[in-house]
């Protein structure tokens, strides 16, 4: 990283220390997308937690990607066996995860763009477990689970 202070150019190396002792080199330029990742791992808030999960949806999937809404949730269904539960015989017992993903798809997509204004009631950190998981779902039915470990810092 270049820094300037008082007509005094300096370079500054760009180096985290773990905790192990162990140093990794990091990139200090981000954009709006990776501050939204940033925010999603280190917010306790439940209703932030909630608006960044669309915030990010929309942002990779029907922005960036440029998935429609029909077509994303059309493969998520096809690609989501994750999503419901099933009993011995193939039954389906629970399909609550399928069902959060569809409102969490359809909330990106209203009227075309993230809506601002849509707020949830009675949240709670266990709502928000539930949607943290459904949203990790999401990313692996698309096929890319590798996207949502690298922002989210796991290693395989």
């Amino acid at each position: 990283m270049l820094s300037k202070e008082s007509n005094i150019s300096r370079v500054i190396e760009c180096i985290n220390k773990n905790l192990d002792g162990t140093e990794n080199i990091y990139n200090p330029v981000g954009n709006s997308y990776t501050l939204l990742w940033q925010e999603y791992k280190e917010t306790n808030s439940p209703m932030n937690k909630l608006n960044l999960i669309k915030r990010i949806l929309d942002y990779y999937f029907i922005q960036f990607s440029g998935y429609k809404e029909g077509n994303l949730i059309e493969k998520i269904m096809k690609n989501g066996d994750g999503f419901v539960k099933k009993d011995n015989n193939g039954n389906v017992i629970d399909s609550s995860n399928l069902n959060i993903a569809k409102a969490l798809i359809n909330q990106v997509s209203a009227y075309g763009k993230f809506n601002e204004d849509i707020y949830f009631s009675g949240i709670t950190k266990e709502t928000v477990s539930t949607y943290e998981y459904v949203f990790k779902l999401i990313f692996n039915a698309m096929g890319q689970d590798q996207h949502y470990k690298m922002m989210m810092g796991e290693n395989d």
